[in-house]
Protein backbone atom coordinates (compact mmCIF):
# COMPACT_ATOMS: atom_id res chain seq x y z
CA UNK A 1 0.00 0.00 0.00
CA UNK A 2 1.32 3.28 -1.08
CA UNK A 3 0.68 6.12 1.48
CA UNK A 4 1.42 9.80 0.98
CA UNK A 5 2.11 11.71 4.30
CA UNK A 6 1.37 15.44 4.22
CA UNK A 7 3.15 16.85 7.58
CA UNK A 8 5.35 19.82 7.53
CA UNK A 9 7.06 18.57 11.18
CA UNK A 10 9.85 16.27 10.51
CA UNK A 11 9.72 14.30 13.68
CA UNK A 12 6.32 13.58 13.35
CA UNK A 13 6.49 12.48 9.81
CA UNK A 14 9.06 10.06 10.86
CA UNK A 15 7.12 8.62 14.07
CA UNK A 16 4.42 7.85 11.80
CA UNK A 17 6.54 6.38 8.88
CA UNK A 18 8.67 4.05 11.50
CA UNK A 19 5.14 2.79 13.17
CA UNK A 20 3.06 2.35 9.56
CA UNK A 21 5.95 0.78 8.27
CA UNK A 22 6.38 -1.64 11.65
CA UNK A 23 2.24 -2.21 11.65
CA UNK A 24 2.32 -2.79 7.34
CA UNK A 25 5.67 -4.28 6.58
CA UNK A 26 5.31 -3.65 2.76
CA UNK A 27 4.29 -0.23 2.79
CA UNK A 28 5.46 2.78 0.37
CA UNK A 29 5.70 6.15 2.43
CA UNK A 30 6.18 9.05 0.40
CA UNK A 31 6.56 12.21 2.36
CA UNK A 32 5.34 16.02 1.51
CA UNK A 33 6.35 18.58 4.12
CA UNK A 34 4.80 21.52 2.31
CA UNK A 35 1.35 21.43 2.75
CA UNK A 36 0.22 23.29 -0.50
CA UNK A 37 2.12 21.04 -2.27
CA UNK A 38 -0.56 18.14 -1.53
CA UNK A 39 -3.00 18.24 -4.09
CA UNK A 40 0.05 18.65 -6.79
CA UNK A 41 1.67 15.16 -4.83
CA UNK A 42 -1.91 13.82 -4.63
CA UNK A 43 -2.28 13.67 -8.34
CA UNK A 44 1.66 13.21 -8.96
CA UNK A 45 1.92 9.95 -6.87
CA UNK A 46 -1.94 8.38 -6.95
CA UNK A 47 -1.72 7.32 -3.12
CA UNK A 48 -3.46 4.13 -1.77
CA UNK A 49 -4.23 6.49 1.64
CA UNK A 50 -3.26 9.64 2.71
CA UNK A 51 -2.36 11.08 6.39
CA UNK A 52 -3.25 14.67 6.47
CA UNK A 53 -2.07 17.79 8.50
CA UNK A 54 -4.53 20.71 8.25
CA UNK A 55 -2.35 23.39 9.53
CA UNK A 56 1.44 24.61 9.52
CA UNK A 57 2.56 24.68 13.09
CA UNK A 58 4.46 27.46 12.48
CA UNK A 59 2.72 29.62 10.78
CA UNK A 60 -0.24 28.80 11.52
CA UNK A 61 -2.43 28.26 8.02
CA UNK A 62 -4.50 25.91 7.05
CA UNK A 63 -2.97 24.48 3.80
CA UNK A 64 -3.91 20.73 4.32
CA UNK A 65 -7.48 22.04 3.25
CA UNK A 66 -6.55 22.08 -0.47
CA UNK A 67 -5.67 18.47 -0.12
CA UNK A 68 -8.60 17.59 1.44
CA UNK A 69 -11.05 19.51 -0.81
CA UNK A 70 -8.73 17.82 -4.07
CA UNK A 71 -9.63 14.38 -2.29
CA UNK A 72 -13.18 14.62 -1.58
CA UNK A 73 -13.92 16.68 -4.69
CA UNK A 74 -11.77 15.25 -7.00
CA UNK A 75 -9.96 11.89 -6.48
CA UNK A 76 -11.16 9.79 -3.61
CA UNK A 77 -9.03 7.77 -1.36
CA UNK A 78 -9.40 6.52 2.34
CA UNK A 79 -7.59 9.66 4.29
CA UNK A 80 -6.92 10.18 7.96
CA UNK A 81 -6.61 13.51 9.50
CA UNK A 82 -3.56 13.46 11.90
CA UNK A 83 -3.71 17.45 13.02
CA UNK A 84 -3.75 18.99 16.67
CA UNK A 85 -6.43 21.14 15.35
CA UNK A 86 -10.51 20.21 15.01
CA UNK A 87 -12.00 18.44 12.33
CA UNK A 88 -12.79 20.20 8.99
CA UNK A 89 -15.23 21.70 8.10
CA UNK A 90 -14.81 23.00 4.03
CA UNK A 91 -16.31 20.02 2.53
CA UNK A 92 -17.63 19.01 6.54
CA UNK A 93 -16.56 15.66 7.72
CA UNK A 94 -19.25 13.04 6.59
CA UNK A 95 -20.68 11.01 9.59
CA UNK A 96 -19.29 7.33 9.63
CA UNK A 97 -17.74 7.32 6.47
CA UNK A 98 -15.24 3.90 6.87
CA UNK A 99 -12.52 5.70 5.09
CA UNK A 100 -12.56 8.85 5.98
CA UNK A 101 -10.87 9.24 10.18
CA UNK A 102 -9.74 11.65 12.32
CA UNK A 103 -6.81 10.79 14.79
CA UNK A 104 -6.13 14.08 16.99
CA UNK A 105 -2.65 14.21 17.64
CA UNK A 106 -0.50 13.33 20.84
CA UNK A 107 1.38 10.24 22.26
CA UNK A 108 0.48 6.84 20.56
CA UNK A 109 -1.72 8.60 17.89
CA UNK A 110 0.93 7.51 15.49
CA UNK A 111 -0.30 4.03 16.32
CA UNK A 112 -3.55 4.49 16.12
CA UNK A 113 -3.11 6.24 12.72
CA UNK A 114 -1.07 2.83 11.81
CA UNK A 115 -3.95 1.49 13.33
CA UNK A 116 -6.34 2.18 10.66
CA UNK A 117 -3.94 1.83 7.44
CA UNK A 118 -3.80 -1.58 8.29
CA UNK A 119 -7.81 -1.33 8.73
CA UNK A 120 -7.60 -0.19 4.85
CA UNK A 121 -5.56 -2.36 2.89
CA UNK A 122 -7.62 -4.86 1.62
CA UNK A 123 -9.74 -2.11 0.34
CA UNK A 124 -6.97 -0.36 -0.99
CA UNK A 125 -5.72 -4.28 -2.50
CA UNK A 126 -9.45 -4.63 -3.87
CA UNK A 127 -9.36 -0.66 -5.84
CA UNK A 128 -6.12 -1.61 -7.41
CA UNK A 129 -7.58 -4.86 -8.69
CA UNK A 130 -10.75 -3.33 -9.78
CA UNK A 131 -8.32 0.10 -11.85
CA UNK A 132 -6.44 -2.98 -13.75
CA UNK A 133 -9.34 -4.62 -14.71
CA UNK A 134 -11.10 -1.59 -16.16
CA UNK A 135 -7.77 -0.54 -17.54
CA UNK A 136 -7.57 -3.57 -19.49
CA UNK A 137 -10.98 -2.97 -20.35
CA UNK A 138 -10.44 0.41 -21.89
CA UNK A 139 -7.27 -0.87 -23.65
CA UNK A 140 -9.15 -3.93 -25.27
CA UNK A 141 -12.28 -1.63 -26.39
CA UNK A 142 -10.06 1.18 -27.83
CA UNK A 143 -8.76 -1.65 -30.05
CA UNK A 144 -11.81 -3.37 -31.46
CA UNK A 145 -14.26 0.12 -31.62
CA UNK A 146 -11.77 2.59 -32.68
CA UNK A 147 -10.52 1.22 -35.97
CA UNK A 148 -14.05 0.87 -36.56
CA UNK A 149 -15.50 4.40 -35.50
CA UNK A 150 -12.76 5.81 -37.91
CA UNK A 151 -13.83 4.34 -40.93
CA UNK A 152 -18.10 4.41 -40.34
CA UNK A 153 -17.62 8.23 -39.08
CA UNK A 154 -16.33 11.30 -40.95
CA UNK A 155 -16.53 13.95 -38.34
CA UNK A 156 -17.52 14.17 -34.79
CA UNK A 157 -15.15 10.94 -33.90
CA UNK A 158 -14.35 12.08 -30.63
CA UNK A 159 -17.52 11.79 -28.63
CA UNK A 160 -18.98 8.95 -30.90
CA UNK A 161 -15.74 6.76 -29.97
CA UNK A 162 -16.61 7.68 -26.22
CA UNK A 163 -20.13 6.65 -26.03
CA UNK A 164 -19.64 3.64 -27.93
CA UNK A 165 -16.53 2.80 -25.43
CA UNK A 166 -18.87 3.46 -22.44
CA UNK A 167 -21.65 1.37 -23.69
CA UNK A 168 -18.91 -1.61 -24.86
CA UNK A 169 -16.96 -1.57 -21.70
CA UNK A 170 -20.11 -1.23 -19.44
CA UNK A 171 -21.59 -4.48 -21.81
CA UNK A 172 -18.22 -6.45 -20.77
CA UNK A 173 -18.07 -5.93 -17.50
CA UNK A 174 -21.95 -7.08 -17.18
CA UNK A 175 -20.72 -9.85 -18.95
CA UNK A 176 -17.67 -10.68 -16.71
CA UNK A 177 -19.74 -10.98 -13.79
CA UNK A 178 -22.19 -13.53 -15.36
CA UNK A 179 -18.80 -15.36 -16.37
CA UNK A 180 -17.48 -15.47 -13.10
CA UNK A 181 -20.81 -16.92 -11.76
CA UNK A 182 -20.85 -14.72 -9.23
CA UNK A 183 -23.98 -14.24 -6.69
CA UNK A 184 -24.52 -10.38 -6.27
CA UNK A 185 -25.61 -9.13 -3.03
CA UNK A 186 -29.53 -8.37 -2.90
CA UNK A 187 -28.38 -4.70 -2.13
CA UNK A 188 -26.78 -4.29 -5.12
CA UNK A 189 -29.77 -3.43 -7.08
CA UNK A 190 -29.01 -0.36 -6.28
CA UNK A 191 -27.29 2.39 -6.92
CA UNK A 192 -26.13 4.97 -4.25
CA UNK A 193 -25.89 7.81 -4.20
CA UNK A 194 -28.15 8.19 -7.92
CA UNK A 195 -26.05 9.30 -10.72
CA UNK A 196 -28.80 10.19 -13.17
CA UNK A 197 -29.89 14.03 -13.35
CA UNK A 198 -33.75 13.16 -13.49
CA UNK A 199 -35.86 10.96 -11.69
CA UNK A 200 -35.58 7.67 -12.95
CA UNK A 201 -38.62 4.49 -12.63
CA UNK A 202 -37.46 2.71 -9.79
CA UNK A 203 -35.70 5.88 -7.94
CA UNK A 204 -36.51 5.65 -4.16
CA UNK A 205 -37.04 8.70 -2.60
CA UNK A 206 -37.04 9.30 1.16
CA UNK A 207 -39.42 12.05 3.11
CA UNK A 208 -36.67 14.88 3.89
CA UNK A 209 -35.44 15.11 7.82
CA UNK A 210 -37.54 12.24 8.60
CA UNK A 211 -36.27 8.98 10.43
CA UNK A 212 -34.00 6.74 7.48
CA UNK A 213 -35.54 3.35 9.46
CA UNK A 214 -38.61 4.42 9.11
CA UNK A 215 -40.00 2.37 6.21
CA UNK A 216 -43.36 4.70 5.85
CA UNK A 217 -40.74 7.93 4.78
CA UNK A 218 -39.73 5.95 1.73
CA UNK A 219 -41.41 5.87 -2.09
CA UNK A 220 -40.69 4.12 -5.25
CA UNK A 221 -40.94 6.18 -8.36
CA UNK A 222 -43.11 4.49 -10.63
CA UNK A 223 -43.67 6.81 -13.71
CA UNK A 224 -41.97 5.84 -16.49
CA UNK A 225 -38.38 7.69 -16.49
CA UNK A 226 -38.75 9.22 -20.27
CA UNK A 227 -41.80 10.93 -19.10
CA UNK A 228 -39.57 12.78 -16.32
CA UNK A 229 -36.63 14.24 -18.52
CA UNK A 230 -35.88 17.62 -17.88
CA UNK A 231 -34.04 18.07 -21.21
CA UNK A 232 -36.61 17.12 -23.67
CA UNK A 233 -39.41 18.58 -21.54
CA UNK A 234 -41.51 16.98 -19.26
CA UNK A 235 -44.61 15.21 -19.81
CA UNK A 236 -46.05 15.24 -16.51
CA UNK A 237 -46.09 17.79 -13.44
CA UNK A 238 -46.78 14.67 -11.01
CA UNK A 239 -45.27 11.20 -9.95
CA UNK A 240 -46.43 7.90 -9.14
CA UNK A 241 -45.04 6.56 -6.23
CA UNK A 242 -45.89 3.55 -4.20
CA UNK A 243 -45.41 3.31 -0.61
CA UNK A 244 -43.22 1.59 1.57
CA UNK A 245 -44.17 -0.40 4.31
CA UNK A 246 -42.16 -2.44 6.51
CA UNK A 247 -41.12 -6.33 5.43
CA UNK A 248 -43.82 -7.33 7.95
CA UNK A 249 -46.42 -6.49 5.28
CA UNK A 250 -44.40 -8.29 2.29
CA UNK A 251 -44.37 -11.81 4.78
CA UNK A 252 -48.14 -11.63 5.31
CA UNK A 253 -48.89 -11.48 1.80
CA UNK A 254 -46.50 -14.50 1.32
CA UNK A 255 -48.67 -16.45 4.11
CA UNK A 256 -45.90 -16.01 6.41
CA UNK A 257 -47.26 -13.99 9.35
CA UNK A 258 -45.52 -13.30 12.72
CA UNK A 259 -45.04 -16.53 14.59
CA UNK A 260 -44.06 -18.32 11.48
CA UNK A 261 -41.21 -21.36 11.97
CA UNK A 262 -37.83 -19.42 10.72
CA UNK A 263 -37.42 -23.46 9.02
CA UNK A 264 -40.89 -22.78 7.08
CA UNK A 265 -39.60 -19.07 5.67
CA UNK A 266 -36.45 -20.39 4.90
CA UNK A 267 -38.45 -23.11 3.09
CA UNK A 268 -40.46 -20.88 1.02
CA UNK A 269 -39.41 -17.66 1.06
CA UNK A 270 -36.22 -18.21 -1.80
CA UNK A 271 -38.75 -18.79 -4.51
CA UNK A 272 -41.12 -16.45 -3.08
CA UNK A 273 -38.78 -13.45 -3.34
CA UNK A 274 -37.74 -14.52 -6.97
CA UNK A 275 -41.30 -13.53 -8.06
CA UNK A 276 -40.91 -10.16 -7.98
CA UNK A 277 -44.21 -9.55 -5.78
CA UNK A 278 -46.61 -11.56 -3.95
CA UNK A 279 -50.13 -9.72 -3.96
CA UNK A 280 -48.65 -6.35 -5.00
CA UNK A 281 -46.17 -5.92 -2.45
CA UNK A 282 -42.61 -5.79 -3.68
CA UNK A 283 -39.67 -7.02 -1.47
CA UNK A 284 -36.42 -4.22 -1.05
CA UNK A 285 -33.34 -5.55 0.46
CA UNK A 286 -31.43 -3.12 3.31
CA UNK A 287 -28.63 -1.03 2.17
CA UNK A 288 -26.46 -0.37 5.07
CA UNK A 289 -27.47 2.64 6.81
CA UNK A 290 -28.85 4.05 3.74
CA UNK A 291 -32.11 1.87 3.30
CA UNK A 292 -33.97 -0.61 5.91
CA UNK A 293 -35.50 -3.87 4.52
CA UNK A 294 -38.71 -3.24 3.53
CA UNK A 295 -41.26 -3.17 0.81
CA UNK A 296 -43.37 -1.25 -1.41
CA UNK A 297 -47.64 -1.90 -1.91
CA UNK A 298 -47.57 -1.31 -5.57
CA UNK A 299 -51.66 -0.67 -5.01
CA UNK A 300 -51.05 2.39 -1.90
CA UNK A 301 -49.54 5.16 -4.61
CA UNK A 302 -49.39 8.39 -4.31
CA UNK A 303 -48.64 11.29 -6.72
CA UNK A 304 -45.62 13.52 -5.93
CA UNK A 305 -45.33 16.65 -7.87
CA UNK A 306 -41.90 16.40 -9.11
CA UNK A 307 -40.84 20.03 -8.30
CA UNK A 308 -40.85 18.25 -4.50
CA UNK A 309 -37.80 15.75 -5.87
CA UNK A 310 -34.37 16.24 -5.67
CA UNK A 311 -31.54 15.17 -4.37
CA UNK A 312 -29.65 15.61 -0.98
CA UNK A 313 -28.39 18.99 -0.54
CA UNK A 314 -30.76 20.55 -3.48
CA UNK A 315 -33.04 23.35 -1.97
CA UNK A 316 -36.74 23.79 -1.68
CA UNK A 317 -37.60 19.22 -2.10
CA UNK A 318 -40.31 17.23 0.33
CA UNK A 319 -38.01 13.91 -1.32
CA UNK A 320 -34.48 13.17 -1.60
CA UNK A 321 -33.63 10.45 -4.26
CA UNK A 322 -31.27 8.64 -2.10
CA UNK A 323 -31.32 5.03 -4.46
CA UNK A 324 -31.77 4.64 -7.94
CA UNK A 325 -32.65 0.32 -8.73
CA UNK A 326 -30.52 -0.60 -11.54
CA UNK A 327 -31.40 -2.56 -14.74
CA UNK A 328 -32.76 -5.62 -14.55
CA UNK A 329 -34.17 -4.72 -11.55
CA UNK A 330 -35.69 -2.30 -12.77
CA UNK A 331 -37.81 -3.62 -15.49
CA UNK A 332 -38.75 -6.29 -13.20
CA UNK A 333 -40.34 -3.63 -10.90
CA UNK A 334 -42.20 -2.23 -14.27
CA UNK A 335 -43.63 -5.26 -15.17
CA UNK A 336 -44.86 -6.46 -11.79
CA UNK A 337 -46.27 -2.78 -11.55
CA UNK A 338 -48.36 -3.85 -14.83
CA UNK A 339 -49.16 -7.18 -13.91
CA UNK A 340 -51.12 -5.35 -10.61
CA UNK A 341 -52.34 -2.25 -11.83
CA UNK A 342 -52.99 -3.39 -15.90
CA UNK A 343 -54.67 -6.62 -15.01
CA UNK A 344 -58.14 -6.50 -16.15
CA UNK A 345 -61.17 -6.86 -13.96
CA UNK A 346 -62.70 -10.14 -13.16
CA UNK A 347 -66.29 -10.73 -11.95
CA UNK A 348 -66.95 -13.10 -9.56
CA UNK A 349 -68.31 -16.59 -10.72
CA UNK A 350 -69.59 -19.74 -9.16
CA UNK A 351 -66.18 -21.72 -9.64
CA UNK A 352 -67.45 -25.10 -7.88
CA UNK A 353 -69.41 -25.29 -10.46
CA UNK A 354 -67.23 -24.70 -13.07
CA UNK A 355 -64.89 -26.76 -11.45
CA UNK A 356 -67.48 -30.01 -11.83
CA UNK A 357 -68.04 -29.17 -15.90
CA UNK A 358 -64.11 -29.48 -16.23
CA UNK A 359 -64.50 -33.05 -14.23
CA UNK A 360 -67.13 -34.30 -16.11
CA UNK A 361 -65.69 -33.01 -19.47
CA UNK A 362 -62.47 -35.29 -18.71
CA UNK A 363 -62.71 -39.14 -19.86
CA UNK A 364 -63.26 -41.83 -17.50
CA UNK A 365 -60.39 -42.87 -15.36
CA UNK A 366 -59.35 -46.95 -16.32
CA UNK A 367 -59.94 -48.82 -13.60
CA UNK A 368 -56.48 -50.06 -13.31
CA UNK A 369 -55.21 -46.05 -12.83
CA UNK A 370 -57.65 -45.34 -10.40
CA UNK A 371 -56.95 -48.44 -8.20
CA UNK A 372 -53.57 -47.31 -8.30
CA UNK A 373 -54.04 -43.80 -7.72
CA UNK A 374 -56.39 -45.41 -4.63
CA UNK A 375 -52.96 -47.12 -3.12
CA UNK A 376 -51.19 -44.42 -3.49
Amino acid sequence: MKVLIIEDLDEVADQLSRSIVQKVPATIIVREKNLKNGPARLAETMPDAVVLDLYEDALGLADGYQTWSAIWQTRFCPIIFHTAHDKPSDPPLPENHPFVEFVKKGPGSDLAVAKLLESFVPHADALRAIAKQVDALIQHVLKDVAGFIWQAVANDRGPILARAVRRRIAAMMDEKEISDQSHPLAWEQYISPVISTDPLMGDLLRLRGEDAKDAATYRIVLTPSCDMVTAQGCKVEEIVAAKCLPIAAYLAAAKLPPGTKPRTIDEKLPSLLTRGHCEGIVPLPQFASIIPTMCASLRLLELIPLKLVGTPGSPDVKFDRVASIDSPFREQLAWCFMQVAGRPGIPDRNLELWVKDIQAALPPVQPAIAAQEKKQ
